[in-house]
């Protein structure tokens, strides 16, 4: 009694090629028009620091807005959305303004910034939102210094440190 084969059975191979030809797109993307576009862009921010002075963390998220639309036929909003993506002159200038909105809310200098970047068509563009987490230190600035009134007094007389002539 024979049985069956299983599979197929077994056959010469062929060396695998040294090249194998590939065809891909690869676009640029001008960082001086994403200035431009980041500039002109509406931007909504919320966010707070929590936590104690010691560890107070920042957590907040911007949206911008930025007025584009396709320039080609053949590339629709959601087309772009996706290339914006994974662009790194928009991820970086989204990710510079979310910081500096969140900068401005923290009350503080902020560390590394945590942040998770969406990109998607709305009704006015493309819109980018950005999740952002960061710890906020302590102020580190050192508080202005008061001028005693007689010191102003004492500037009025001495411009640059030198005393002026009464003649």
């Amino acid at each position: 009694m024979k049985c069956p084969a299983r599979g197929p059975g077994l056959a010469k191979t062929r060396q695998a090629p040294l090249f194998q030809p590939r065809m891909i797109r690869l676009v640029a993307s001008s960082d001086g028009r994403w200035k431009q576009l980041f500039e002109k862009a509406d931007i909504v921010s919320e966010g707070a620091a929590r936590g104690s002075d010691g560890e107070r963390t920042y957590f907040g998220s911007s949206d911008i807005v930025l007025l584009v639309c396709p320039e080609t036929p053949e590339l629709s909003m959601d087309g772009l959305a996706r290339a914006m993506t994974v662009d790194p002159h928009v991820r970086l200038r989204a990710l510079r303004t979310a910081r500096r909105e969140a900068q401005q809310r923290a009350g503080g200098p902020m560390g590394c910034l945590r942040a998770e970047i969406t990109v998607s068509a709305c009704a006015r563009g493309v819109a980018v939102h950005v999740e952002v987490e960061a710890r906020v230190f302590p102020e580190r600035r050192v508080k202005p210094r008061t001028v005693a009134p007689e010191s102003l007094a004492a500037g009025i007389e001495h411009q640059g440190g030198l005393p002026l002539d009464d003649s």
